[in-house]
């Protein structure tokens, strides 16, 4: 999540930048267990098809909610990128998905409405401690980097889940983690 060493900015001022990031990456990894409820929560207010789900797929959101947010802010106080390694977690949930019946679709509408919490805890450390509007720009910049990153990963996993076991979690219950959910055909 470090700026990028091809930068136009001078050295001093990316390192002023790569501080403030890491600063507000070390405030959000000493509140990852709330932020990452704060993302579950956020999930299961605007996504329809969570609201009422099975007790051990609310546990599940929650748990890949809060490592979610844990690793994002551990590679921000580090001042890394996320890497492949970082995500195993993340690709054993979205596996899990497959078979709970959530839908590719919510599942990664459900990680950019979470990730949007992430986002206004990241704005509010930002604004608590008083970065710089230019490394504040910056943050944003390695947040979005990040997310599509986690996104991008998030599907790939499902995918390749979907495709090994091709008739996981298929139904006609509009309800994840009850009885799964049909996706349409193409």
């Amino acid at each position: 999540m470090g700026a990028d060493p091809q930068s136009p900015e001078p050295a001093p001022i990316r390192r002023d930048h790569d501080r403030a990031m890491r600063r507000v990456g070390e405030a959000l990894a000493d509140r990852y267990p709330e932020i990452g409820q704060a993302m579950a929560a956020r999930i299961l207010q605007e996504i329809p098809e969570y609201q009422d789900a099975a007790p051990e797929l609310m546990n599940d959101l929650r748990a890949g909610a809060t490592a979610t947010a844990e690793v994002l802010a551990r590679t921000c106080a580090e001042g890394s990128r996320i890497r492949h390694e970082d995500l195993a977690f993340l690709r054993a949930l979205a596996a899990r998905r497959v078979h709970q019946g959530v839908s590719l679709e919510v599942f990664i509408h459900a990680y950019r409405v979470a990730l949007r919490a992430y986002w206004d805890a990241c704005a509010e450390e930002a604004t608590r401690l008083g970065i710089p509007r230019a490394a504040g720009f910056a943050l944003a910049g390695s947040t979005i980097e990040a997310v599509d990153s986690i996104t991008t990963q998030a599907a790939d996993a499902y995918l390749r889940e979907e495709a090994r076991v091709p008739d996981a979690g298929r139904s006609s219950s509009p309800r994840p983690g009850r009885a799964p959910h049909r996706r349409p055909a193409d």
